[in-house]
């Protein structure tokens, strides 16, 4: 009798220590964060480098908007809705609508950094760009 009684009692303590032990883990897991979505609408500096043609370099701000335009700032000077952008997949394309027209086309290469080619003055300039936020 007295062998059953302690097999009960283990088999309770067993079971409570089982118990307690799912209620700590359940209770002490936490939901992860939901990933946000990658967009490209918002500040971007944008290094760019002409090797044929005007041979220009510098870095300028394009703040890509919702609307499919962008924004402009290099230096003191800004534009705003300087060109259009869009985008399909991991490629991107943002063109000047001021100034003569410039065509900026490129590829994700992370969340937050770009990488592609430019061509300006009808063709005569081209050059790489790689852009950062």
């Amino acid at each position: 009798m007295n062998k059953t009684f302690l097999f009960l009692k283990n088999k309770k303590m067993i079971c409570l220590l089982l118990l307690s032990a799912l209620f700590v883990n359940l209770s002490s897991c936490k939901k992860e964060a939901a990933a946000t979505a990658f967009t490209y609408q918002s500040k971007w500096t944008v290094a760019y480098n002409f090797t044929t043609g005007s041979m220009a370099k510098g870095t300028f701000t394009a703040t890509l908007k919702a609307d499919g335009k962008w924004d402009y700032l290099e230096g003191g000077f800004s534009k705003v809705d300087a060109g259009t952008w869009s985008a399909s997949g991991n490629n991107i394309n943002f063109v000047f609508n001021f100034s003569g027209l410039a065509s900026y086309t490129g590829a994700k290469v992370t969340d937050n950094s770009l990488s592609g080619t430019a061509v300006a003055d009808a063709g005569v300039s081209t050059g790489t760009w790689t852009a950062t936020r």
